[in-house]
């Protein structure tokens, strides 16, 4: 099974997708790229709108997804993307955005290592029980994979960072370790698939343990 843990197909919830025919564009490319399983993962923001608000535009989302889907297309898991935030140190309603095994998508882009960041991944992986999933993390997670794990934190990787050899040997630790779980596709691009023949090709068994990681969050 090849999952795509990240990507931008909800009409009029992302940039990258405006409408049905940015969603049907993209659900069509991921078909023919063979991916199985789809996480929708329109980004969240806890500074521009509260949980509720933000989970009402997605049902409106999820609903013209629905009439666009049939047997041939990937299946398409509803999710979200939250944006790393000081609020979410106490904002109450983050379970809602949870999905599979209680996964919670956290975009880190920009986010330096604090301790900030630090009480955020605490409160997420430990009161609240979340198996936190970070994107976009880029450096932070190779100088902080061991506080990573203790945390209990999990990393998504996209495809535009494993496709070259180079960058795959300096995962591979971290994929074994069980630190890398995931892979989501190169949305900023107008080719999101591009990469994944040659990532999976020479990632070889390393590409299907990470699969294997996925399914195991999502519950398939």
């Amino acid at each position: 099974m090849i999952i795509d843990f990240k990507a931008h197909v909800m009409p009029g919830m992302d940039k990258a997708c405006k409408n049905r025919i940015d969603t049907i564009r993209r659900l069509m490319a991921a078909k023919e790229a063979g991916v199985d399983l789809i996480v929708a993962a329109p980004v969240y923001d806890p500074d521009e709108c509260g949980v509720e608000e933000f989970l009402d535009r997605r049902r409106q989302s999820e609903d013209i997804l629905g009439s666009l889907m049939n047997d041939e297309l990937p299946e398409v898991m509803p999710a979200a993307m939250t944006k790393f935030s000081e609020r979410l140190l106490t904002e109450e309603n983050l379970p809602e955005l949870c999905f599979g095994n209680n996964c919670f998508l956290l975009n880190m882009k920009g986010i330096e290592w604090n301790d900030t960041t630090e009480a955020v991944l605490r409160r997420l992986t430990g009161k609240l029980g979340m198996n936190v999933i970070l994107a976009d993390a880029g450096e932070t997670v190779l100088k902080n994979s061991e506080k990573l794990r203790q945390l209990g934190v999990h990393v998504m990787l996209d495809l535009d960072e494993l496709h070259h050899k180079k960058q795959i040997r300096a995962y591979l630790p971290l994929i074994g370790s069980g630190l890398v779980c995931a892979i989501g596709s190169d949305w900023a691009s107008e080719a999101p698939y591009r990469f994944l023949r040659k990532t999976k090709k020479r990632m070889d068994e390393a590409f299907e343990t990470v699969m294997a990681a996925s399914a195991h969050l999502l519950g398939k």
